[in-house]
């Protein structure tokens, strides 16, 4: 009889011991799946960090640029400058309204919107390229249509824009 307790308590120890070793092992892999998951989870945010860092500094030489150009030339003004391109190209006027938007503390938008009637390709092309050789000025919109009165000519309108140093008032 002792014997057979001896042998039942042994097989009931080894069966207690299997099944907490295998619940162990269970447990080990199932927190080593779950830190494997937040790692995965730390490394995208890591890589969201960084990408948002890399544009931050990027924003920051630009914003450098940009007032480097800005105090180069602090009374800009986008009218004057687009009559003189017109007089420079020979270029017949073409009807122009400006408007300004403050962006931010830092900066307002100055545009200039012209309107082109009957005006060649070529002329276009010229005109396009004597505006973005000036880093100052950004081509913001282009619309070229078919003129309908005169054959071989084209009606634009054409969207120019600089930025402005923001001036507070007192």
């Amino acid at each position: 009889m002792d014997n057979k307790l001896f042998y039942r308590y042994l097989i009931i120890f080894l069966s207690v011991t299997l099944v907490v070793s295998v619940g162990i092992v269970l447990l080990y892999y199932r927190s080593i799946n779950s830190l494997k998951k937040d790692m995965g989870k730390v490394v995208e945010y890591r890589r969201q960090a960084h990408d948002i860092l890399e544009r931050a500094q990027q924003v920051k030489q630009q914003r450098e640029e940009v007032d480097m150009l800005l105090e180069q030339e602090p009374f800009f003004k986008i009218g004057g400058y687009f009559e003189d391109v017109l007089k420079t190209l020979n270029i017949q006027k073409a009807v122009t309204k400006t408007q300004a938007v403050e962006l931010n503390d830092s900066y307002s938008e100055d545009s200039l919107n012209a309107q082109f009637v009957n005006i060649n390709m070529k002329d276009l092309a010229t005109l396009l390229e004597t505006i973005e050789a000036n880093p100052r000025i950004s081509t913001k919109e282009l619309d070229i249509k078919r003129s309908e009165k005169v054959p071989g000519t084209i009606d634009v309108t054409l969207v120019i824009a600089t930025l402005l140093p923001h001036t507070t008032t007192a």
